[in-house]
């Protein structure tokens, strides 16, 4: 489970229950949330195959953030998974209201200048650290 943390950065990574406890989602919403974080099943946010749980997630967590008013009660998205990556578009409800989204910790780890043992960005530290907080471009309507 993510843990609070203030990062190099403006944008501070909130616990997964103060994101749930701020949001108006509906409480089968939250539920079916706290489910996909511990990998069990639930019918409320769908997504694609080869979209990892841990970055469906991911967005799930934004929205909660960006969107607290909304009295979310499912979600489906359809995104593409890279290495570093994860973009796509979501479609949540009542609504509906439609997201677009690029969430790429590579980025993320070189704007900090984050560096692995080779040299290279450390997008693994990125990811661990910001995890939801990669999103380069997070857009609703």
């Amino acid at each position: 489970m993510p843990q609070e943390t203030q990062i190099q950065t403006d944008r501070p990574v909130q616990t997964l229950e103060r994101l749930l406890e701020a949001s108006k989602a509906t409480e089968p919403f939250k539920e079916a949330v706290r489910a996909l974080a511990t990998q069990q099943p639930q019918s409320l946010i769908q997504s694609n195959p080869g979209s990892p749980a841990v970055k469906v997630l991911r967005f799930v967590m934004k929205a909660l953030e960006e969107c607290p008013e909304l009295a979310l009660e499912r979600v489906e998205i359809h995104g593409e998974s890279g290495c570093s990556s994860y973009r796509g578009s979501a479609t949540a409800w009542p609504g509906p209201v439609k997201f677009s989204f690029d969430w790429d910790c590579h980025d993320e780890a070189r704007k900090l200048g984050w560096q692995d043992p080779y040299g290279y960005p450390d997008q693994a530290r990125a990811a661990r650290a910001l995890n939801y907080q990669c999103f380069q471009r997070f857009e609703w309507e």
